[in-house]
């Protein structure tokens, strides 16, 4: 019992460590990459933990077992805090990093149409220059009109990020619109996090625990919502929802509403 008690405690120590590693590095505001690893390792010695104290507790007696219970529900707590720190840490930046690009595709555009615009103020100078022999009057119609114009340009709301809560009708439209606007774009890591933050409930719990492998995340998603046969009995289900109009039904309503 002493040799699975101090096992236990060896369990306690590393988790302890990992912690106050992953905390760390987000004091320190380091990479999202670098604080979902320290995650990884965090999750990981909670685990080992699990089992240790299950080992530990197969011979306690119930008082025993109670104050062992007690002991495993602080790391518990403890565990759960750094699980939350580090979540609103990832998407946090993920947002951030989302801004940020969104922001400099709209500066871009606005550089280009002011190049637009300048471009065409150079075509109308070169204009004037080669009617030098237009009477004095036009020509000063044609300032006055060239001052009073100004150029418009449309500001576009920036596009948000596609949503998925695990509703099958809608996951091949997520899909399509999330490849096209993010994967083709980002590295495959880069890419799964921001995946992660498109997630809500049940989705986001399916890919919890894998580490950068983008091709696995698709999987388990497409296995749960991605299959035809699902998405299939869902639709056939909402239609035998409706009951069948009896003849003379439609009438009456029409009549009802004149």
């Amino acid at each position: 019992m002493d040799k699975a008690k101090n096992i236990r405690r060896a369990a306690k120590g590393t988790l302890s460590r990992a912690i106050n590693v992953g905390k760390n590095l987000i004091e320190a505001k380091r990479p999202v990459i670098e604080v979902m690893e320290a995650f990884n390792a965090v999750k990981e010695a909670y685990k080992s933990l699990e089992v240790k104290h299950e080992e530990f507790t197969m011979s306690l007696n119930d008082a025993e077992y109670n104050e062992a219970e007690e002991w495993m529900q602080t790391c518990n707590r403890e565990y759960m805090t750094f699980t939350m720190l580090s979540n609103d840490y990832i998407n946090a930046s993920v947002a951030k990093n989302n801004d940020d690009v969104l922001s400099k595709t709209s500066d871009d555009e606005g550089n280009e149409n002011e190049e637009a615009n300048v471009e065409d103020e150079n075509c109308e100078e070169d204009n004037g220059s080669e009617n030098d022999d237009v009477p004095e009057e036009d020509t000063v119609s044609v300032v006055n009109s060239a001052k009073s114009f100004k150029p418009f340009s449309i500001k576009h709301e920036k596009p948000k990020l596609p949503k998925f809560n695990g509703d099958v009708r809608q996951y091949f439209i997520f899909k399509s619109d999330f490849q096209h606007a993010i994967e083709a774009h980002c590295s495959e890591r880069d890419t799964l996090t921001v995946l992660r933050s498109c997630l809500d409930g049940q989705p986001a719990k399916l890919i919890e625990g894998i580490g950068s492998d983008l091709k696995t995340a698709w999987k388990y998603l497409d296995q749960n919502y991605g299959n035809p046969r699902v998405v299939s009995d869902i639709v056939t289900s909402d239609l035998e929802r409706f009951r069948v109009i009896e003849p003379g039904e439609d009438q009456l309503s029409v009549t009802s509403l004149t």
